[in-house]
């Protein structure tokens, strides 16, 4: 630090350079007080004044300490022309900091008896003798501007920042202030020369040797090798990156989490090290892991699928949307009835006949699907009675009533005598020859002849009963024997198309023939009918009854 002194006069002066000084050397009072933010204008801490700056002699010193008549201190700023430290008048110093002198002060004669030590025959101070006729010199305390001093400390010692001759001390005046901490004073203010500006021996960078302010000198100015090309040590944390030292990155610190870790690394996702707002770091940038993109921790409905731990993952914790809010997959037989999904019902399985199908739709009487597990014996698609199932979808069956009754009877050709209704009509053997009989071109074997009962609205059918005549007896109409109906093939009208029952074969009377199981229909046929073998003629089969019957 340089102390340069204006040049001026009178004690405003000599307070300033003085206060300058103690400071300088920490000996000025209550300098242990003086705070950073004196001459900020605000009294903070143990300020007891701050008026913005810290020039002494305007009421509020240096140290921001009050400043009045009788602290010691003379302030020429504030008129005093004296101060002995205290404010009772009759020492010299009256209680206004004003010098008492002598009655007969400036009559130009010494008189010794009244303490004067010297009379220049004025009342003027730094001509050498003051106006309260005092001797002035060099080391008496008061900066006598009109004698030449540039300070007074009161001594005269030299470095201590006023020299014997009360000259001020300085960096750049030629002459080493061991007291002030200089190493040196080459006589001007200027660095670069071995001697800095402010009185520091100045070392070489790059000639090898360790000096003064150098953390380092490695013989040479080159960067990047730990030492920089002002000798001072390069490392992380520096500010620069050194990619000769390792360095990816330098941000000034060596504090990791910021992107830049504390060994000057970059800080990234999936460096498998968890830095800044990282949630995780698996040391990969996979996504179907436990620590996903950006390294946040894996959670359902992240949008990634969780290998071994989720089923699914559409990116929300929604159910009913083929991936639950737990991530798994739902599904018709998983127990849960997903609307979304369309599902009526779930029972947990994939079974039909138990209420729930394998599609997971509600099962019911009148669906059109027969669900023995539920109790149904038919199901015709409604729940309408009168149509051979019922509402509650059980067969609607009176085993007595001959259901050929109401059907039309139509044939392949056929004797030009007798009709196919005659095959209906409700009159059985006994009246034959009342009311006759059918029959039709056919020989005794299968040629493709049939006859066929047609309802206008479908009808159960499970029996069907023939009242044909006997091959040993004369038929009814008064013919000869061997005009039984022996056989043919039973069908049903299933939708558009001929379903086969079963067949019949070597019948030589009246026949039954039971269905499977009933069929529901609006037609029924012998197909390829035949005649049988071992009468007279063989041929032209007669029907005389044909009966249809629900069971």
């Amino acid at each position: 630090m340089k102390i340069r002194v204006l040049q001026s006069s009178g004690p405003t002066a000599v307070v300033a350079i003085a206060v300058a000084v103690m400071t300088l050397f920490g000996c000025a009072k209550g300098v242990s007080r003086v705070a950073a933010e004196c001459g900020d204008g605000i009294v903070e801490g143990a300020e007891e004044c701050d008026d913005g700056n810290t020039a002494a002699g305007d009421g509020c010193n240096a140290i921001c300490e009050v400043e009045v008549c009788g602290d010691g201190v003379v302030q020429g700023g504030l008129g005093e022309l004296c101060d002995d430290g205290n404010t009772v008048p009759g020492d010299g110093c009256d209680a206004h900091c004003q010098l008492e002198g002598p009655v007969n002060c400036g009559d130009g004669t010494l008189d010794l008896a009244d303490g004067e030590e010297c009379d220049d025959g004025n009342n003027l101070s730094e001509d050498g003798c003051s106006a309260a006729c005092l001797e002035e010199f060099c080391g008496d305390g008061v900066v006598q501007a009109g004698l030449g001093e540039g300070c007074d400390d009161g001594n005269n010692q030299s470095g201590d920042g006023c020299n014997g001759l009360c000259a001020p001390e300085f960096c750049g005046d030629g002459t080493v202030q061991m007291g002030q901490g200089e190493e040196c004073d080459d006589g001007n203010n200027q660095s670069g020369d071995g001697c800095s500006d402010s009185c520091v021996l100045e070392s070489v960078c790059g000639d090898g040797f360790l000096e003064g302010a150098e953390q380092c000198d490695d013989g040479n100015t080159v960067a990047g090798d730990g030492c920089d090309a002002v000798c001072r040590l390069e490392g992380c944390g520096d500010g620069t990156v050194q990619a000769g030292l390792g360095e990816q990155c330098d941000d000034g610190n060596t504090v990791s989490g910021d992107g830049c870790s504390a060994t000057c690394q970059y800080e990234i996702c999936g460096d498998g090290v968890v830095n800044g707002t990282e949630q995780c770091d698996d040391g990969n940038t996979a996504n179907d892991d436990a620590c996903v993109s950006g390294c946040l921790n894996a959670s359902c409905g992240d949008g990634f699928l969780w290998s071994g731990a989720e089923q699914c993952d559409d990116g929300n914790t929604t159910s009913g949307d083929g991936c639950s809010e737990s991530c798994q997959t739902e599904f018709c037989g998983d127990g849960v009835v997903q609307s979304g999904l369309g599902e009526l019902c779930d029972d947990g399985n994939t079974s039909s006949g138990d209420g729930c199908s394998a599609a997971c739709a509600w099962e019911y009487c009148g669906d059109g699907v027969l669900q023995p597990g539920l109790g149904e014996e038919c199901d015709d698609g409604n729940t309408f009675n009168g149509d051979g199932c019922s509402s509650g979808c059980l067969d609607e069956c009176d085993t007595t009533e001959n259901l050929a009754l109401s059907a039309t009877a139509s044939s392949s050709p056929y004797g030009t005598l007798y009709t196919p209704n005659l095959m209906n009509d409700g009159h059985g053997h006994a009246e034959c020859s009342v009311y006759g009989a059918f029959w039709l071109y056919a020989g005794s074997a299968p040629g493709g002849e049939w006859v066929q009962l047609t309802w206008p609205s479908p009808q159960t059918i499970g029996r069907i009963v023939i009242d044909t005549v006997n091959v040993n007896v004369a038929d009814c109409l008064g013919t000869v024997t061997g005009r039984t109906l022996a056989g043919g093939t039973i069908q049903w009208l299933n939708g558009g198309s001929w379903a086969t029952a079963g067949t019949v074969s070597g019948r030589t009377n009246d026949w039954t023939f039971d269905f499977p199981s009933p069929v529901n229909t609006t037609s029924i046929r012998i197909y390829d009918l035949y005649a049988s073998t071992g009468g007279a003629q063989d041929s032209n089969p007669i029907i005389i009854e044909w009966q249809a019957f629900c069971d």
